[in-house]
Order: C-alpha cells, then structure tokens, then sequence
C-alpha cells in the first residue's frame, strides 16, 4: 500500500506523500494537506522537520525526485520553498524582493505586517500571501515606486554628428597639447 502511495501507475499523477528520513528519524509528508486540511489560526505549529527540496535524500538512498507530469510542467509556487515573515505570512525570496522593488522595503514591510496582523486576528487563510498584498496595495492606493533603470549605454548609443565629432577632436587635441 505504501509503494503505490509514494509511486503512483502512471507517470501523470503526483505521489500522495513521500517518504523521508532527517537525522536518523522517518517521517512521512502528505503532500496535499494544506488542500483537505484547514488548521485553526491558534494551531501550535508542527515540531516535525518538513521534507527537504527535490533532489536531495529522503533516507532511501536516493534523492526525491519530483514525478513527471504529461507536460513535464516545473515545480509550482506553491511547491517551491517559502519563508516565514513575522507569524503567519509566507512569501518566496522572489516575491518578497519583487515587493521591495515595487513598493520599497519600508512600505512592503509594512503591507507584510498588515496582512500577519490580519491572519493573526481573522485566521483567514488565502492562496497567495503575495498576490494578497498586491491587491490590498492597489485597493489602498498605495503608490508603486519608480525603479530607476540602469543605463544600458550599447543599445542607447548614437553616432555624433559632425558638429559633436568635431568638439571631441578639439578637446581631444587640447589634452594631448598639455
């Protein structure tokens, strides 16, 4: 039973858990739980290690390998790692960064303490603590800031005109008359 749970017939379904050995210790991750389970906001959270990333061992031998699916498809969002902001928001490096750039990190760490407050006082739950932010960002009228792009000076460049080759060749000149 626990082969075909770990190793599904076909190669277009996900494994429902996956096996995975930390320090000596076995453990078993069910990979949907967040889907069929709701958690109360006041949960004491889990002292049991999550399963590490894809390609790395689970106690086997052999590294977690993430099932292929029909269009060999990356791992989601959802299935990358995330990190913890304050109690209760989880944004990816990339997406904690994207708000720094869009908002300054000021007001992104401001926006991230709005919605842990929130979480923490509702215990509502969202699929995206990210898109979450950019939407209550929009619907407050909170103001993106400008990024200042590097100059890219290869494909801005412009040949002189014959006035502005001439004023280089003079000062050209000048320097090497010192």
């Amino acid at each position: 039973m626990l082969q075909l749970l770990t190793k599904p017939k076909t190669t277009s379904q996900r494994p429902f858990i996956i096996r995975y050995a930390i320090e000596g210790s076995n453990y078993i991750q069910i990979l949907a739980w967040d889907k069929h389970q709701k958690p109360h906001s006041t949960e004491k959270e889990s002292e049991i290690p999550p399963h590490p990333p894809y390609g790395e061992g689970n106690g086997d031998g052999e590294g977690l390998k993430r099932e292929s699916t029909l269009d060999n498809a990356q791992p989601t969002v959802k299935e990358s790692l995330k990190s913890k902001h304050l109690d209760f928001v989880l944004l990816t490096d990339k997406e904690y960064k994207t708000l720094c750039d869009l908002f300054g990190e000021a007001q992104a760490k401001g926006m991230i303490e709005k919605l842990n407050n929130y979480i923490g006082s509702k215990g509502k739950q969202y699929k995206s603590h990210y898109f979450t932010i950019l939407n209550w960002a929009g619907k407050d009228g909170i103001k993106r800031q400008t990024i200042a792009k590097k100059p890219d000076y290869i494909r801005d460049f412009k040949e002189p005109n014959l006035e502005e080759q001439k004023k280089v060749n003079a000062l050209v000149q000048s320097i090497i008359k010192k």
